[in-house]
């Protein structure tokens, strides 16, 4: 797991013959590529893999995929129960536990203005 974990994370400093089989040749196209080592540094980690050609690069892509999901759900999972103990702790006891939680994790930007607002017309109709 640590090799897949490095050749996401630093790709261009992955040793050829460290990796799996299937990554070798993948790899090698991609660090002798000064285009992609320049985009690598210019773009974000997932914006690189997202904008490498995944019919040139299917191995080094899919790899990129399944560890980008795993430490977005380590994440979140890990941000849930930071919200819960503070949602269940002693000073509060709260009730809609389920709610609480989907609402502190929830990624959604909420126009509070804008509601606010077609709520006041509706109210005058």
């Amino acid at each position: 797991m640590q090799t897949k974990i490095q050749l996401f994370t630093v790709p261009f400093s992955a040793g050829i013959e460290t990796v799996p089989d299937k990554f070798q040749m993948e790899l090698i196209d991609l660090q002798c590529s000064d285009a992609l080592r320049e985009a690598y540094n210019k773009q974000n980690l997932l914006l690189f893999y997202k904008n490498l050609d995944q019919n040139k690069y299917t191995n080094l892509v899919n790899n990129a995929k399944k560890m980008g999901v795993l430490f977005g759900s380590s994440y979140l999972c890990e941000s849930v129960f930071s919200r819960m103990k503070f949602a269940k702790s002693k000073t509060r006891s709260d009730t809609n536990l389920q709610n609480t939680l989907r609402i502190a994790t929830s990624q959604l930007l909420i126009d509070i203005k804008n509601i606010v607002k077609k709520r006041q017309v509706c109210d005058y109709q």
